[in-house]
């Protein structure tokens, strides 16, 4: 459940900082990483 939680939230403040940000290259390039970041911390617990 907590990493539920943890994944949801990782992925909702994803999508914010996009709408922030703009949709560019270098944001999408951004996005992926956060992304990658938050499956690989949510497979290591």
């Amino acid at each position: 459940m907590k990493k539920k939680a943890l994944f949801t939230v990782c992925t909702v403040i994803a999508a914010g900082w996009l709408l922030y940000s703009g949709f560019t290259p270098l944001n999408m390039l951004i996005l992926i990483v956060m992304l990658g970041f938050c499956v690989a911390s949510f497979y290591k617990w």
